[in-house]
């Protein structure tokens, strides 16, 4: 086989085998903040382990600061340096009562920038009146946040 020929089948080889970035990604974190109505801000990170009370946040009761119709969910990835993803990042958001899904997301081989994070996000509408469930997924990794929203008098 001559030379060129070994190089054309090392490049074949070499772009079928899996890439290591998948390995080299980490799903590190899921975020929930709410976005609140009165300031346009965004809540601290509302999902586990932070203590949160969801009780009439629809009117910023609980342990809003304000009223909140809206949840910016984000999912944190991380890697060593620039990479782009070989796996698909999923975000879906469901809803506590009937799973019923109030927001999704896929994102196909996600690219983490030379700061070795990447924020991807989804925004979950009117959704402080029951307890929503958020699930990323990378890969094999996968984190999950719930956090229980009732509202009432």
């Amino acid at each position: 086989m001559s030379s060129l020929a070994r190089i054309a089948a090392a490049i074949v080889l070499w772009s079928a085998t899996p890439s290591e970035a998948a390995d080299k990604i980490t799903l590190e974190a899921l975020t929930m903040r709410l976005a609140y109505e009165g300031t346009g801000t965004l809540s601290d990170n509302i999902a586990p382990p932070a203590q949160f009370s969801g009780f009439n946040t629809v009117i910023g009761e609980g342990s809003a600061a304000e009223p909140a119709n809206d949840i910016l969910v984000t999912a944190v990835l991380a890697a060593p340096g620039e990479t782009n993803g070989e796996e698909k990042l999923v975000i879906v958001a469901r809803r506590a009562s009937d799973r019923k899904v109030l927001a999704g997301r896929i994102i196909e081989h996600p690219f983490v920038g030379k700061t070795g994070k990447s924020y991807r996000s989804i925004l979950i509408q009117d959704a402080t009146c029951d307890g929503v469930e958020v699930t990323a997924t990378y890969g094999k990794q996968r984190k999950i946040a719930a956090v229980p929203f009732k509202c009432g008098e």
